[in-house]
């Protein structure tokens, strides 16, 4: 037996008609097409069928609000896409429209508030198989339309009561607030001042904060003024003095302090009074009270009145929610 046939022997070797080469070199040519086109396939099969045929150059940017003394940074690169295929675009689950091969998501501004969403591309591969793709999570904040008005005249902060505030700051979610000589309680833009009677006549400031790309900008610390709260009223039954029938004043029990026109639902005590009643024909007599409830000596000297009298209540200390105390101008009443 002779020795075995090469491959080259077998194809091209002794025997072979010259007129056979040509079919078997096309043979060849074919066999190594379709060997490269199974290993291609074999390499894109988990691919997705896409034709890139539309290039642009982007630039996105975190936010287009800036802070005055922060950076504005942006990211800028070249994207490709395939303008003739529609894929399956689809936010939080709901499909989206798609132009030139992008999907377009609208996103709703109905309410205030901090959305998060999320995209989805389905692409189909050429083995047939869908292969998903999705996008970070992304937010974007709606806010109310607002405009900022306030009276330079009134930046005024009073002591002893609690004095609400409302604190905000446009592209800022999350604040933070705090105030020198005082005390400040709440959130969500709803705030409480609190400054005691000694700061009266000084000058307080809000300071306000804001988180920005992981960093704390201060936004500010607005100053203001101090004041007391008026000084009240006072009123027996309501009346501030004048004509008062007998009946009338001998049913009242106490002495009340009112602050009228003042935005602030305030309560005033009564420490004391001087009870000064004078008589046609007698001698005035004077009587120290206690608070502001009609009592005692007071109390009987009131039901011993008879038409005629001069009832005078002086030297009226009262006593507002700042601590400091107040001597009232008296009530002066006739009685009928």
């Amino acid at each position: 037996a002779g020795e075995p046939k090469t491959w080259t022997g077998s194809m091209f070797g002794e025997g072979v008609p010259l007129a056979a080469f040509r079919t078997i070199l096309t043979m060849l040519q074919n066999d190594a097409k379709n060997m490269e086109a199974d290993i291609i396939n074999k390499i894109l099969a988990d691919k997705p069928i896409v034709v890139l045929d539309h290039f642009e150059a982007v630039a996105v940017a975190p936010s287009s609000y800036v802070i005055q003394g922060q950076p504005y940074k942006a990211e800028i690169y070249l994207t490709a896409s395939d303008s003739k295929s529609s894929p399956d675009v689809s936010v939080n689950g709901n499909k989206v429209p798609t132009d030139n091969g992008k999907g377009v998501y609208t996103g709703g501004t109905g309410s205030v508030g901090t959305f998060t969403w999320k995209g989805t591309i389905r692409v189909k591969e050429r083995n047939g198989n869908i292969k998903t793709y999705e996008t970070k999570p992304q937010t974007y904040q709606v806010a109310a339309p607002s405009a900022t008005v306030s009276s330079d005249k009134l930046n005024v902060i009073y002591a002893g009561i609690p004095n609400p505030f409302t604190i905000s700051a446009a592209g800022f979610p999350n604040i933070n607030a705090s105030i020198t000589g005082g005390s400040l309680s709440g959130g969500n833009g709803k705030y409480m001042v609190n400054v005691p009677g000694s700061m009266v006549g000084k000058e307080v400031s809000i300071s306000v904060s804001g988180s920005n790309d992981g960093k704390t900008v201060n936004l500010g610390a607005p100053k203001f003024r101090v004041k007391a709260i008026p000084a009240p009223v006072a009123k027996v039954g309501g009346y501030g003095g004048g004509d008062i029938a007998s009946v009338q004043l001998k049913s009242e029990s106490e002495i009340e302090a009112d602050l009228d026109d003042f935005p602030f639902d305030v309560k005033f005590r009564i420490l004391r009074f001087e009870l000064t009643i004078r008589k046609p024909r007698s001698d005035a007599i004077t009587i120290s009270g206690q608070g502001s409830n009609f009592t005692g000596a007071v109390k009987n000297a009131i039901n011993a009145v008879s038409p005629g009298t001069a009832v005078i209540f002086s030297d009226i200390v009262s006593q507002g929610p700042d601590g400091r105390q107040r001597v009232l101008p008296p009530l002066v009443f006739n009685v009928k």
